[in-house]
């Protein structure tokens, strides 16, 4: 997120969604204070609302570090941070109007500020946010050919770690900690199987089970001690198959 967030591409989505607000006129700003003073005031509580979201992010990762069993979810963060930024956005706004800055003035709109947060959001982390992260990971270059990206040293991201896929062995899920195998070290570490596969290609491998994963190099056959529903790894490990996987992951190791 540190270098997502100051993309020319994140200040642009910002600026539109600003400008989106204006011209709804949402909350009458722009009838009161003007256009321009409206633009303002929206881009500047959406740059808080940004500041904010990286600043719970790193408490948050600092409480996780201290107690493990902390936990925190996601659409929480941006909730704090829009709660916070609105009371000190209506503050500003209090002072250019010349209204007294009560509790009431202080709280008007947060519901709404809420919901609408939350749209805003879920726009940018399903269309911005995955275009900008292949950007910085392919160096700006998205014209990137499929071959020659696989060819690369890429590496996969858990709880700000960075692992070598052409190094990983298997990651499986256990509560919300993942068990990263690699041909090193085994790790465990706080993170959900559903970013870890958002990261990696058919060809780096397999979910065999909705709590697993496995290289494809690792695979040494289908079926072991457990029977035909398990995949063996080199290092003598037995990952299960899912028996409604079964068929594509025959159909996907044989192929």
């Amino acid at each position: 997120m540190s270098m997502i967030a100051p993309d020319r591409y994140v200040f642009l989505y910002d600026f539109l969604a600003a400008s989106i607000l204006v011209l709804a006129n949402v909350h009458g700003y722009r009838d009161t204070l003007g256009p321009l003073v409206a633009m303002l005031l929206w881009y500047g509580m959406i740059l808080l609302v940004t500041a904010l979201y990286h600043v719970v992010l790193v408490l948050a990762l600092l409480l996780s570090k201290k107690h493990l069993k902390f936990f925190l979810y996601l659409p929480f963060v941006g909730l704090i941070s829009l709660s916070v930024a609105t009371l000190v956005v209506n503050f500003f706004y209090s002072l250019l109007v010349g209204e007294p800055y009560t509790f009431e003035m202080a709280t008007r709109h947060i519901f709404f500020n809420a919901i609408m947060g939350i749209l805003f959001e879920t726009i940018f982390m399903l269309f911005v946010f995955p275009k900008v992260s292949e950007r910085i990971e392919t160096g700006g270059n998205t014209e990137v050919e499929p071959e020659i990206r696989e060819t690369t040293d890429r590496k996969l991201a858990i709880a700000g770690r960075y692992f070598p896929v052409k190094d990983i062995v298997s990651i499986s899920s256990q509560d919300h900690y993942l068990e990263i195998v690699t041909t090193s070290v085994t790790e465990l570490l706080r993170g959900r199987m559903a970013d870890v596969l958002g990261q990696l290609a058919d060809t780096d491998g397999i979910s065999p089970h909705r709590s697993h994963w496995v290289a494809r190099a690792a695979i040494e056959r289908i079926g072991g001690k457990s029977g035909a529903r398990t995949l063996v790894l080199s290092n003598e490990t037995e990952i299960p198959i899912a028996r409604t996987k079964l068929a594509g992951v025959k159909s996907w190791y044989e192929g």
